[in-house]
């Protein structure tokens, strides 16, 4: 017989579903605590030892990008409809250091990430899409190198 499921228990017996091979249907049957496999500890793997706190800050250092300058003859508005002015995306530009934008239809991630880089001079860190009943929405976290005020401010959004 063949463990199905596990239907209930009392005390130390459990009763089991299981599949008799010969008549092709389920049975009942209990098995006792001394039958049933033994359950295994999991653990977690151990990180690497004699990581210092200064090779996390080494880390951090390098994944840092300097500001990208802005091309000029790139129209950033190829890929942003227009910027989005609510209050919670307007309560994002601080805090978050992030920007939302309508965008068009077929963009991408890595096309809103290249409009704002060239078109802006903003280095972006992250760009997350969702799809709206209006149109599609980018949400765009700048380095910590670039201000999203900043570029709020020459939109005139703020």
């Amino acid at each position: 017989m063949d463990r199905v499921c596990c239907e209930g228990s009392y005390r130390d017996e459990v009763i089991v579903m299981a599949e008799n091979p010969k008549a092709g249907k389920k049975e009942k049957a209990k098995i006792s605590e001394k039958q049933k496999p033994q359950k295994t500890e999991k653990t977690r793997p151990l990180g690497k030892s004699g990581s210092s706190g200064q090779a996390a800050a080494e880390k951090k250092k390098e994944k840092q990008r300097p500001a990208v300058k802005a091309v000029e003859g790139f129209d950033p508005w190829r890929v942003l409809v227009h910027p989005h002015m609510t209050e919670k995306s307007m309560g994002m530009v601080e805090p978050g250091n992030k920007l939302v934008f309508m965008v068009t239809a077929k963009a991408k991630k890595a096309d809103v990430k290249a409009a704002i880089e060239k078109g802006f001079g903003a280095a972006v860190e992250s760009v997350n899409i969702t799809n709206t009943k209006t149109g599609k929405k980018a949400f765009v976290r700048l380095h910590k190198s670039a201000s999203a005020a900043d570029i709020a401010t020459r939109l005139g959004m703020i």
